[in-house]
């Protein structure tokens, strides 16, 4: 327990603070306060963009994706959104990795705590979005892609360390 008390642990669980609390932010918010729509209408994709854009309709948590169905602003915003969505669990999953393998000496135990962390943040955001309303939709196909994004950060993060410890032992025989 000495290592909670230890400056490092401090430093490594800023970054972990700063994106849940923007996470926590964004998911406050409502719908309307969020939406990017009346700026992306005011900007023009080039007619090959388009084009290609028109091509891409599926499915997602019920609705129908495309542009006939959302427009090229609304097209454009879902793809935005749901890329926060994984760029912040990725971020908070490679920081808690971090953090975790600084604090637990087991890496596959580690692991296996970010990713269950992982996954609770995700449910409690979409919890949170609940809570919200305001055209806020929680979904679980958002838990899935949210849970994607942390086991894509935990896998860099993984990575990383591998990494480093490969080094740090070569150092060490020269």
């Amino acid at each position: 327990m000495d290592k909670i008390k230890h400056p490092v642990t401090l430093i490594l669980f800023i970054p972990i603070a700063l994106i849940l609390l923007i996470a926590a932010y964004s998911s406050s918010q409502t719908y309307e306060q969020q939406t990017l729509i009346p700026v992306m209408k005011s900007l023009s994709a080039p007619d090959w963009l388009r084009t290609a854009m028109d091509q891409v309709s599926f499915t997602y948590a019920g609705s129908i994706v495309s542009t006939q169905s959302l427009g090229y602003a609304g097209f454009t915003e879902f793809f935005l959104r749901k890329g926060a969505h994984v760029i912040i669990f990725f971020s908070i999953s490679f920081f808690l990795f971090r953090l975790l393998i600084h604090l637990i000496p087991s890496v596959k135990k580690a692991a296996l705590l970010n990713l269950a962390l992982v996954i609770l943040f995700a449910f409690s955001d979409e919890f949170h979005q609940y809570l919200t309303g305001g055209g806020r939709t929680p979904t679980f196909q958002d838990i899935i892609l949210d849970t994607t994004g942390g086991i894509l950060g935990l896998t860099v993060a993984y990575g990383v360390f591998v990494r480093y410890k490969k080094q740090r032992k070569n150092r060490g025989r020269s």
